[in-house]
């Protein structure tokens, strides 16, 4: 079967989510108009509102959608292969993903308005606590192949692991710098190995 044909409305929505995610990284939310959002589509303002009933709605879809793909860099545990080089693969992956200039920016952008948006804070506290849970499945299957010590929960051995290597990513959001920062694998290295020093089998 061929692909699914795009109707002129899906084009046109996807236009102004394009437009608008531009516009809000270069300018802020409160800086950027509808006027101007709806002039970088092409579209009319009447044609933004049929598809996003409010410029606050627009931002929140724009979020949406880049926590839908946030959990891209997650891989399977493979049974057989070096735990380390695993979570090496995970780490590294993840990190490409969040220290890649358009989602640094969208960050940096997000915490200077979620104060702002009491929508926006509990949307972005169920993702956090979603990716700090996220190698749970990773460690449970390592537990059941008999390379991590069993633990009482999963959830909480995930969260921990991902704290020591967010510290570095936080400290990201607050230099100009974009990409991997300097000596970040060896950083990774070493805390892998404390992390393994702990509950390796």
């Amino acid at each position: 079967m061929g692909e699914r044909t795009i109707t002129r409305s899906e084009r046109k929505r996807r236009a102004i989510l394009s437009a608008a995610r531009e516009a809000f990284l270069e300018k802020g939310f409160t800086e950027t108009s509808v006027d101007e959002i709806a002039q970088r589509a092409g579209a009319s303002k009447r044609t933004l509102y049929n598809h996003f009933p409010s410029k606050e709605s627009l931002f929140l879809e724009i979020v949406h959608l880049e926590k839908m793909g946030d959990l891209s860099w997650y891989k399977p545990y493979e049974p057989g292969k070096p735990v380390d080089e695993q979570l090496k693969t995970i780490v590294l992956a993840r990190a490409d993903s969040s220290f890649l200039g358009p989602r640094i920016r969208l960050i940096r952008m997000l915490i200077g308005e979620i104060l702002r948006t009491p929508k926006l804070i509990e949307d972005l506290e169920a993702h956090i606590r979603r990716v700090d849970e996220s190698l749970a499945p990773w460690i449970e299957a390592a537990i059941e192949d008999g390379t991590l010590i069993p633990v009482r929960c999963p959830r909480l051995v995930s969260d921990l692991f991902w704290s020591g290597i967010g510290s570095r990513f936080w400290r990201q959001l607050l230099v100009e710098q974009i990409g991997r920062p300097p000596g970040w694998e060896e950083f990774v290295d070493e805390w892998i190995a404390t992390f393994l020093a702990r509950y390796a089998a």
